[in-house]
């Protein structure tokens, strides 16, 4: 597997899944709708907040081509037996003007930070044979270094030398890429003048898919980024692949609980997802009794081998699990009556209208 030449890849990935049981009425079906943003960035962060029945700790892409484990099912914490749909919104942003870095003497941690800018990571696991000036005997005596900016020098003969400024959001520290011009005297003992710039990408545009066509998410923030961004086609034809970026994102599911397909007997697909090219949604192909949960869907996210080093340090990647929970009743399948929250799922004939109701049943038998 590749590893990232100058600065690793920091991806974080947290997902966090349920289904909350509401209340019925007349022509409205017990429904659920819940979702939740997994945002992949360069220096790892993640939305969560609904209830968890995985690990809520952030994982990070290291390597290209690596998988990282991340086991995802849907429980039912209500009463109710229900059915259950997933669907994916993503995002993609490769930074402006082809991520060249620009630098200036605004730091990250500013206020107010530059308009439109995003700060350049510096990797700190990448330092291996360098040491601080201090380390090596130079003097920084005669300049003045500004507070946070560390100088690294590369342990040998060569004149080489790293800049970075840690700074704090909220308990997390963080490491800014930093330039200077620096001198050294006739002795090379001491650092005579420098000049010290902070590394900054410019934001570029983004762009959106939905996996079904429809808003799912509908956070403010996300709204606004999506506003903002160029749509592209959704439904993939096979869900192992990104909307976004089929060549570099590719989605690992648990295939031992996927079904080939639905138009055989009922044991050869019940309680097993199955994706629905037409739609855009995973079903799990069961009913889900309170309390109980679905086997693991998504598994993990594997950032393809080949993809471009230099390009995916630059890129920001969201992925939305949308969940859709339904009142595991036959009626509720076809209903067009009831709309809003409490709106069946519309299905017309076919082989999952079938499946489906042979699920329920065979649950109800």
């Amino acid at each position: 597997m590749k590893l990232a030449k100058n600065r690793k890849v920091l991806i974080a990935l947290s997902i966090v899944l349920a289904l909350v049981i509401g209340a019925s009425a007349t022509f409205a079906w017990v429904t659920s709708r819940n979702q939740i943003a997994n945002e992949f960035a360069n220096e790892g962060f993640a939305n969560s907040g609904l209830v968890v029945i995985e690990p809520q700790e952030k994982f990070k892409w290291k390597e290209f081509g690596a998988t990282e484990d991340k086991e995802v099912s849907i429980l039912n914490t209500g009463s109710s037996p229900m059915l259950a749909r997933v669907t994916f919104e993503e995002m993609i942003k490769l930074l402006g003007d082809n991520g060249d870095i620009t630098y200036n003497a605004v730091k990250a941690d500013d206020t107010p930070a530059p308009a439109g800018l995003i700060p350049v990571a510096f990797d700190m696991d990448n330092l291996a044979g360098w040491q601080t000036l201090a380390a090596v005997g130079i003097s920084t005596s005669a300049v003045t270094i500004p507070s946070g900016v560390t100088v690294y020098k590369l342990n040998n003969a060569a004149l080489m030398f790293k800049a970075v400024y840690a700074y704090t959001v909220g308990t997390e520290t963080r490491y800014q890429m930093v330039k200077f011009d620096g001198k050294l005297n006739a002795d090379k003992d001491a650092l005579t003048a420098a000049a010290f710039e902070y590394g900054w990408y410019t934001e570029g545009t983004a762009k959106y898919s939905s996996w079904n066509d429809a808003e799912n998410y509908k956070a403010a923030a996300w709204l606004a980024k999506k506003a903002a961004a160029t749509a592209v086609g959704g439904k993939p034809a096979t869900a192992a692949d990104s909307v976004v970026n089929a060549d570099d994102i590719h989605m690992v599911y648990n295939t031992g609980d996927f079904a080939a397909g639905i138009a055989g007997a009922l044991s050869t697909y019940q309680d097993k997802w199955f994706y629905n090219a037409a739609d855009g949604y995973f079903y799990y192909m069961g009913v889900i009794e309170g309390g109980t949960a679905t086997p693991n869907m998504l598994t993990g996210v594997t950032l393809d081998a080949n993809a471009d080093q230099a390009l995916w340090q630059k890129y920001e990647y969201t992925l939305v699990v949308c969940v859709e929970g339904l009142q595991a009743s036959v009626d509720a399948l076809t209903d067009t009556v009831a709309t809003g929250n409490a709106a069946g799922w519309k299905l017309s004939s076919g082989d999952l209208l079938t499946a489906l109701t042979a699920v329920i049943n065979d649950y109800y038998a």
